[in-house]
């Protein structure tokens, strides 16, 4: 019975947020109107986390069918309620377009949402199905924990056979900034796992290396210009930079290119505390098609001159297919690299 009535109380608040969302542009209405339906609800507000600090995490794969009824929507709605691992959040799966199509719905909203950031985690992705299943398993609760605002943004490249990262995350921001009003921008690896929840998940006032200590490397940091595995950055610092280079196939050093990039644009990394900022690594195999690029370090040490020529304005690609999937659990990509940056990685090799 009490499971019933809270289940209204969502429903009626979920609707009401919505009209006055529409209706009504005055922020201090929303807000007043936020913090009522959180009495209401009986939901913690966005300032009021209570962290718990390390945090088991679990190596185990979850059929991606399970993970959709676990953390996706219901299949008449488009609001989530359940337990996570830390604690009971309810969150609903924005409608952007205001036209009702289950497509458009791409935000995950917290319901007691006072958080000005709005968060697109963009992963470059290919032949990794099961670390895909561990890594959703994991985040969504960690970031509904944060009362996160936030989208998955799974890129898959298809083409060419050679993978092509800093391209796929190029495209990942392209994408992302036609599907909402991004605030913050975490270009994370599918094979990363956050340790601690005290890591939370957002931007700061330079770009931020997030994957500092990772147990692969006993919890130290690899190299002190490392900017790789996971970064954040706000979308004038992303642009400042002028994005990743497109012209790095295979495997290496688009990352290091990056933080050469930091530099040719002012900005300097950042890092969170090192106790805090631990993640574990999931093993797998060197896919086929990413070996190392024996021409990485050469092409690294023109970064400069090829900088403002090799940006995310001039990746060129095609999107063979694009949907929500699993009930809102990410957004799917599949790519396709084309010739010109082909040709253009050439020319600057």
């Amino acid at each position: 019975m009490k499971s019933t009535k809270r289940c209204i109380f969502l429903v009626l608040g979920v609707v009401f947020y919505i009209l006055i969302q529409r209706f009504v542009k005055l922020e201090f209405t929303k807000t007043f109107v936020s913090r009522v339906m959180c009495i209401l609800l009986k939901q913690p507000m966005w300032k009021s986390i209570s962290y718990v600090g390390r945090i088991n995490v679990s190596m185990k794969f979850v059929p991606f069918v399970q993970l959709a009824l676990k953390w996706g929507v219901s299949s008449n709605n488009n609001s989530w309620t359940g337990e996570s691992n830390y604690s009971d959040i309810s969150y609903t799966l924005e409608d952007l377009s205001g036209d009702g199509i289950k497509a458009t719905r791409v935000v995950w909203t917290p319901v007691c949402f006072d958080s000005p950031e709005t968060t697109a985690i963009i992963i470059p992705f290919r032949r990794r199905a099961a670390n895909l299943s561990v890594f959703l398993n994991h985040i969504h609760p960690f970031l509904r924990h944060q009362r996160r605002r936030y989208t998955i943004f799974v890129i898959e490249q298809v083409r060419p056979e050679t993978f092509n990262k800093g391209a796929l995350m190029n495209t990942g921001f392209r994408e992302a900034i036609k599907t909402a009003n991004f605030t913050c921008f975490i270009f994370h690896d599918v094979d990363l796992l956050p340790e601690d929840d005290r890591m939370t998940y957002g931007c700061e006032h330079q770009p931020l290396h997030m994957t500092a200590t990772i147990d692969k490397f006993n919890y130290k940091l690899f190299y002190n210009t490392s900017f790789g595995g996971a970064v954040a950055m706000t979308r004038t610092q992303f642009e400042k930079t002028l994005g990743y280079a497109n012209t790095y196939f295979g495997w290496g050093c688009e990352d290091d290119d990056m933080y050469s990039r930091l530099g040719f644009s002012n900005q300097t990394l950042m890092r969170r505390n090192f106790t805090f900022a631990r993640y574990k690594m999931m093993k797998h195999v060197r896919d086929t098609g990413n070996e190392i690029n024996p021409k990485r370090e050469q092409k690294l040490k023109h970064a400069y001159q090829n900088w403002r020529n090799d940006t995310y304005r001039n990746v060129q690609y095609t999107i063979q297919q694009k949907k929500l999937r699993y009930n809102g659990l990410y957004y799917h990509y599949k790519v396709n690299i084309l010739y010109p940056t082909l040709k253009y990685s050439r020319a600057l090799a």
